[in-house]
């Protein structure tokens, strides 16, 4: 099983992609939405958040674990990765991966070339995007970075197309298309899910790149499976897999487990399945030892709690 874990919505526009090109495996995913945008939070918060998250997938056995989020992937992935027994991915490297990729096949000589990303306060402030892409990149290319602090919070409210949106996007894209940016790269794994209105506000030349698609690449490299073939995700239980029983998904969130199901429901276009409530302080407490016996009640997804 794989775990993959967000602020909110976002992430899964990674699990979306996880589910294109891994249809065997099993998957639980987690959304922080009530402690949800991190961008604009200290890294010490951002870092414990997500050692939260990890012990909590650690515990469900997830024998991977996705960062689906970018400023988790900047600001925590360095001490999560010494600290737990399991991969962890984040978004970060396989984005500038991406652009390099590009920028590679491009015939733009380098000194014409401008990449830019678009990202949250703390994964900008953390210049972890500027390191990857410098380390990939021949010098002559310039890397534009731009904060957009008031994206998450429009996204996670549902605007994906309104006016305060609009206006959002285009104070945030403005810098970069003064700059003359060839390639954008969407580095807030929320930006995929309004990448129409972020189209609109750029020349239409402009190559946007999703590190979703080269992240999922990468963790199917390590889990070994065969290529799937390109379309909708598949439902969370897709038929029986030869000698492995069904797939299972289970989803979580720390915020409204209604809410958290609708908007992820229109987000991966099929019904999910009840979300599960994962209360972090909780967690706190069953990791420091006050809680015994097993998975604990409250790390149940709601359709288990009612079987």
């Amino acid at each position: 099983m794989i775990g993959v874990y967000d602020s909110g919505l976002g992430g899964l526009t990674v699990l979306r992609e996880l589910l294109r090109r891994l249809p065997h495996t099993d998957f639980l995913y987690l959304g922080d939405t009530a402690r949800a945008p991190y961008g604009d939070r200290p890294a010490s918060e951002i870092i414990s958040f997500s050692q939260q998250i990890l012990r909590f997938m650690v515990a469900q056995q997830a024998q991977m674990v996705v960062a689906a989020c970018n400023t988790s992937s900047a600001l925590a992935l360095p001490v999560v990765r010494r600290q737990f027994p399991v991969p962890v991915l984040g978004v970060i490297e396989p984005g500038a991966d991406a652009a390099a990729q590009w920028v590679a096949q491009s015939k733009v000589p380098p000194q014409e070339l401008s990449v830019g990303v678009i990202a949250t306060v703390a994964t900008v402030r953390n210049g972890a995007y500027l390191r990857a892409l410098q380390s990939r990149l021949a010098p002559q290319v310039r890397i534009i970075q731009q904060a957009c602090p008031a994206l998450v919070p429009l996204i996670e409210a549902g605007h994906l197309d309104t006016p305060d949106l609009w206006a959002a996007a285009q104070e945030c894209l403005a810098p970069l298309a003064r700059s003359g940016v060839r390639v954008v790269i969407l580095g807030c794994t929320h930006y995929p899910l309004i990448l129409p209105v972020l189209r609109a506000l750029m020349p239409p030349d402009t190559v946007f790149v999703d590190p979703a698609q080269q992240t999922a690449e990468q963790a199917a490299r390590l889990v070994g499976e065969a290529p799937a073939e390109a379309g909708r995700p598949v439902p969370p239980e897709p038929g029986p897999r030869p000698g492995r029983g069904r797939r299972k998904i289970r989803f979580y969130t720390s915020g409204d487990p209604e809410e958290f199901q609708a908007a992820a429901s229109r987000i991966l276009g099929w019904d999910l399945p009840p979300a599960g409530q994962w209360n972090p302080e909780d967690e706190i407490s069953f990791m420091a030892g006050e809680n015994e016996g097993g998975v604990q009640p409250w790390l149940r997804p709601a359709w288990e709690k009612q079987a």
